[in-house]
């Protein structure tokens, strides 16, 4: 089902800070099920820093850094609502906090004598206390009675203890290519995906990172190749015209359908919606329907981000007396600064 509804914002930085320095980069997105990183185990004993980004959607109780044995220590749970911070198996603090949008966040948790503060997206939302040492070795998920699974984005993995950057994974690589996660810190020890067998490329637009297109033939240039229509009869079409798919219909049935599957859809993540829609005559009351249930569609050129329920990319008139031309229909996925 959607979760949102909203006009893309540009007002944030935190795209432009991150990544590899350039407009393009690789991002993974853990499966909730089975993907995770190792990394070799740091120990942190006093002062420390860790911060990383992360998108999410879930409201279930996920974990990003765990200790990868069955003993109790992790770092940053997130259960929808909430950052849950615990040391050495000793719970510091669980505050509220409300990220699981499939935004890009940032998190940090930063201990200072015995003072452990929990920032998003660089403003401090809590605090609590421990000098338990702790222990990190994976990345995404947590071994303790049961395996727990991030779902969602895991990237620029930052660790340092008090005083130097030791470790800094910014999982930008093709995981498609490779299997290793480059440590650019002052330790060098690189990290292991598992389970991993893709990634994709992102492009950065202002703030926010942008995916590839994944509809086939949404600027109907020549004609409407690779979209199954559904629906017509002697008054209900979809033809071509000059550059544009038009829908003509004077009943509410049958429901006139264009649609293709997007295969690289992913399930709970957000996505960046465009069209343009020229209304003739009658109301427009196209919509997208599955994979985007049942969002009707903005008059003239509009963008709109929403959550995939699943893959099935379909755009469905069933109103009276219509007669509209659309073309402009794309697909991308967002990682949107918050």
């Amino acid at each position: 089902m959607l979760r949102m509804n909203n006009r893309i914002a540009l007002g944030s930085n935190l795209g432009k800070s991150i990544g590899n320095g350039t407009t393009n980069r690789y991002f993974t997105t853990l499966d909730g099920t089975a993907d995770y990183y190792t990394i070799p185990t740091v120990s942190l004993t006093a002062d420390f820093e860790i911060e990383f980004d992360t998108t999410t959607v879930q409201t279930t109780t996920e974990v990003f850094l765990g200790s990868g044995t069955s003993t109790d220590d992790f770092i940053a749970s997130i259960s929808g609502t909430s950052i849950k911070v615990k040391i050495g198996g000793v719970d510091v603090s669980t505050i509220a906090a409300t990220f699981n949008d499939g935004k890009l966040h940032n998190i940090k948790v930063k201990r200072v004598g015995t003072t452990v503060t929990t920032y998003l997206d660089d403003v401090s939302i809590g605090s609590g206390t421990s000098a338990n040492t702790f222990v990190i070795a994976k990345l995404g998920a947590y071994n303790a009675i049961a395996e727990l699974f991030h779902t969602g984005v895991i990237s620029e993995v930052k660790i340092t203890d008090g005083t130097d950057l030791i470790r800094y994974y910014k999982i930008d690589e093709d995981l498609s290519a490779t299997s290793t996660i480059i440590d650019s810190g002052s330790d060098g020890s690189n990290g292991t995906a598992v389970s991993i067998t893709s990634s994709e490329l992102f492009t950065l637009e202002g703030a926010d990172w942008i995916g590839a297109e994944l509809v086939t033939n949404g600027s109907f240039a020549t004609d409407l190749s690779s979209w199954v229509i559904t629906g017509e009869d002697g008054t209900h079409s979809i033809t071509w015209d000059n550059g544009s798919a038009l829908f003509l219909s004077d009943t509410t049935t049958p429901a006139l359908k264009m649609e293709q599957i997007l295969s690289s859809i992913i399930v709970g993540c957000a996505y960046k919606l465009t069209h343009n829609i020229s209304v003739n005559s009658g109301t427009n009351t196209i919509k997208y329907s599955s994979a985007f249930n049942n969002l009707v569609l903005i008059d003239g050129i509009a963008e709109q981000i929403e959550i995939a329920a699943n893959t099935f990319y379909s755009i469905t008139r069933n109103s009276v007396n219509v007669d509209l031309n659309i073309n402009q229909l794309s697909v991308k996925r967002i990682l949107q600064a918050p």
